[in-house]
């Protein structure tokens, strides 16, 4: 980071009127802040210096930063900030050269200080994506004004600047923290026993993965999917492919088994040998590595990357069957990257037996002897290290010879701080003669020209003038030796950077890729009752016989149910009692959706999808973190507003009991305008709700759907008073039924207390009379059918103009509805 202080530095504002820097356009900053992602997430922050009042934010994926840096690639950028290692290479290979990388300390990217800072810079709330929540990208812009305060002087008035979101294109918006939090992303579903909640999140049991890039890649798509077409349907076809090839999806599992778990350290061994950092245009402090660590590392490097490229090859046999676009790409990369060349080089300049030692003497001889001999001075330091070697086990036995008595048992030890030493036990009850004097100075108790290192009370470890003469020959010539292996390899690192470290990263991507997708057929084939689903470029919403992929393993008979929406049927109103599957319904549809266009294969008979831009969940009494506001409604309205204004065509909204404050009556009101409001943009939305009266809403607009969740009245031996069916059916709830008042009376309440519900509710309902007019219309049941079978007609319309079903597929659908309406 350029040096400075807030006394050094003249301030300047950051507002309309200020100067352009000359020279200088943008100014970058990329990081990451949220932990709970384990780093697969991070946060993009932008200002145009020239102007100086734009900044631009936005969060990213792991796997999509690289698509990002390309799109910006094209502007001129003055600097980039960063706070890690991984960032820093991948903007050094995307961005030009001229542009210099600044390294910061990560405690700079802190999101609440950021979101502070934000606000009261910002022009207007509106610019906002959401005042409320905190977004990776607020760490970062706590990171860029504190770069631009302490290396330009310059520092934001408050209401002096645009903040406008960045959006990644190919990739889904990313999905909010609230959200992950609402579909169990990451985090167990409460409940279940001890070996369940280990698996209760999408993730955990989407994660069948072999290697850490693979579990990375599997947690960066979940955190924002791909929404190209093409790349889900290329992945579609390679998971296709390891189901059907029984026997290739086998050997790719075995291939995938031998991959280093460790080989990103090694990259990083490599990349990172030589003093990179100003190579990297990376400034910060750290120490360099001593002479023998460095050797260490680097012969480490060098032998994963052996590992690492004969795993390449194993890999490259084993999916040499398959012809999808993902693995003949990799079979393609994999013929140019030169990984032949590689293992010849290896094999030329390290020792065939070279394996990891973690002894300390084992250790420094594999720094010494790593390389094949064939260096005149190296050889000749090598014979000096083993001559060294040998004289002090010789020096050993004489030991022994001239000191029977004292040294019978005496032993070589080596230490990497002393060098080596004599280790002599003493045996229980028969102390040794040269201590069966000892009164405290034990040296005068050895035999002359030994002193002793440690008593350790059964053992006493000891040294003479000889050994210690030997001991420095040894430091000397492994000294000497490791300098020159430093040479060498440094040589030889900078030749393998250059040449093939780029490829190697590349493969090691791709090698995530295949790992991700053969965990997603692992997972079809471990699973029962999953299927492929239909991604088109126009179409409409539709799961077939669709389940929670994470409850149904909860639940013995799980139930099923469906989804059915277009553009003539974008909103549904989910209503039923407490416990009837509304949340877990809404849930199922936000789950599926992600499984999809992550490319895998889901819980369903069929699934027909065209990818969503956003994934928006709505839900009353959200947790969004201390903001100064104490109310829950509040927070949960604000999350509202926000989904609105950011709702289009391709949004898939999830609104679980929204709108609750303290009067019904407005609160109905209230979720009537907003589902008003999403029929008008268009958005696909699911809303689950008590208030029935939302139901009306299917009279007035076509494109509005009303369906409950079934639920009948128990017997009087169930305690629960009601018999859950959770299947989803068209039309509103039976009034008659009166779920609350049936609970209450089998959980034990007074007769008395019964009885006057029942006069009450009677009362409430005559009230309503424009809905007991609807109601009381002739052929409502007749006219309720019509509108869902016409919704679902609609739906197969979609699906044949999108030319992506045959007419099979299409008769198919058909014979599903008719059985499904008689």
């Amino acid at each position: 980071m350029a040096q400075g202080s807030r006394q050094e530095v003249r301030k300047r504002s950051l507002d309309p009127d200020s100067d352009a820097i000359d020279g200088e356009r943008w100014l970058i900053s990329i990081g990451y802040t949220d932990k709970s992602t384990k780093n697969v997430m991070v946060g993009l922050a932008a200002i145009e210096l020239e102007c100086g009042y734009k900044v631009y934010v936005g969060d990213c994926a792991l796997h999509g930063l690289e698509l990002w840096l390309q799109e910006w690639c094209q502007k001129r950028i003055s600097g980039v900030v960063v706070a890690s290692e991984r960032i820093s290479k991948l903007v050094t290979q995307a961005l030009p050269e001229d542009v210099e990388v600044f390294h910061i300390s990560s405690s700079q990217f802190d999101c609440a200080r950021g979101r502070d800072r934000l606000e009261k810079a910002s022009m207007s709330q509106e610019d906002l994506p959401d005042a409320l929540a905190v977004f990776n990208y607020h760490g970062s812009v706590n990171a860029l004004f504190d770069f631009m305060e302490l290396s330009y002087g310059l520092s934001p008035h408050n209401k002096s600047i645009q903040v406008h979101q960045m959006h990644v294109e190919g990739l889904m918006d990313p999905i909010s923290v609230h959200c992950q939090e609402s579909l169990n992303v990451f985090n167990a579903i409460p409940g279940g026993t001890e070996e369940e909640k280990g698996a209760q999140s999408l993730f955990h049991m989407m994660n069948r993965t072999h290697t850490k890039g693979g579990a990375r890649l599997l947690r960066s798509n979940l955190c924002q999917p791909p929404m190209d077409v093409s790349i889900i349907r290329g992945r579609q076809e390679a998971v296709s492919e390891m189901v059907e090839e029984e026997q290739g999806f086998v050997q790719v599992l075995t291939a995938l088994q031998n991959v280093p778990d460790d080989a990103e350290r090694v990259f990083k061994n490599i990349c990172l040998h030589m003093d990179h950092r100003k190579q990297l245009g990376i400034r910060g402090s750290g120490a360099r590595p001593g002479p023998d660590n460095k050797v260490t590392r680097l012969t480490l490097g060098f032998l994963g990357l052996k590992m690492f490229s004969e795993s390449l090859q194993v890999l490259r046999n084993a999916v040499d069957p398959f012809r999808s676009d993902v693995f003949r790409k990799f079979k393609d990369t994999m013929d140019q990257a030169g990984g032949g060349e590689l293992l010849e080089l290896f094999a030329s300049l390290f020792s065939e037996n070279l394996t990891t030692q973690k002894a300390a003497f084992m250790s420094r001889s594999q720094q010494i002897f790593a390389l094949k001999s064939g260096h005149p001075l190296l050889d000749v330091y090598r014979k000096t290290f083993c001559d060294a070697t040998e004289g002090v086990h010789e020096l050993a036995n004489v030991c022994k010879v001239q000191n029977p008595r004292d040294f019978a048992n005496l032993s070589v030890r080596y230490a990497e701080q002393r060098g080596f030493f004599f280790h002599v036990p003493i045996p229980h009850g028969q102390p040794n003669a040269f201590l069966e004097d000892y009164q405290g100075d034990t040296h005068n108790a050895l035999p002359q020209g030994f002193v002793v290192l440690v008593n350790q009370g059964k053992a006493v470890q000891c040294t003479c003038d000889e050994l210690n003469a030997l001991n420095m020959r040894i430091a000397t010539a492994a000294k000497d030796c490791i300098a020159i292996t430093e040479a060498i390899l440094d040589d030889k690192c900078g030749y393998i950077v250059e040449n093939f470290l780029s490829q190697l990263v590349s493969m090691y991507d791709a090698i995530s890729e295949i790992d991700m997708l053969a965990g997603f057929a692992l997972l079809a084939t471990q699973k029962q009752g999953y299927s492929r689903p239909v991604v088109t470029t126009y179409g409409p919403f539709v799961i077939q016989d669709g389940r929670h992929p994470m409850m149904e393993e909860r639940i013995e008979e799980y139930q099923s149910n469906d989804t059915w929406m277009c553009e003539d049927s974008t909103v549904q109103v989910i209503t039923g009692p407490n416990l009837a599957g509304k949340s877990t319904f809404l849930k199922q549809n936000g789950l599926l959706v992600l499984m999809a266009q992550c490319g895998s294969f889901v819980p369903a008979s069929f699934m027909c999808l065209t990818p969503f831009k956003n994934i928006i969940m709505l839900k009353d009494s959200v947790h969004l973190g201390t903001t100064g506001i104490s109310s829950s409604t509040q927070q949960s309205m604000k999350q509202i507003a926000h989904a609105i204004q950011h709702a289009s065509k391709q949004s898939l909204i999830l609104a679980d009991e929204i709108c609750n404050t303290s009067s019904s009556l407005y609160d109905t009101a209230l979720c009537w305008a907003i589902a008003e409001e999403f029929l008008m943009l268009q958005c696909k939305t699911l809303i689950a709700t008590h208030a029935t009266q939302l139901c009306s809403l299917s009279q007035l607009y076509p494109q509005c759907r009303c369906f409950t969740l079934s639920a009948r009245n128990a017997s009087q031996d169930n305690d629960s008073g009601i018999e859950y069916t959770r299947k989803l059916r068209r039309g509103r709830p039976h009034e008659s039924e009166r779920y609350g008042i049936a609970l209450a009376q089998n959980l034990g309440f007074p007769p008395d207390v019964i009885e006057t519900a029942r006069n009450m509710a009677s009362i409430l309902e005559q009230q309503i009379s424009r809905k007991v007019l609807v109601e009381s219309l002739p052929g409502l049941h007749q006219e309720t059918v019509a509108f869902g079978i016409s919704s679902q007609v609609a739906c197969i319309k979609e699906m044949f103009s999108s030319g992506d079903f045959t007419p099979e597929d299409v008769f198919e659908s058909l014979s599903k509805i008719r059985t499904s309406s008689s």
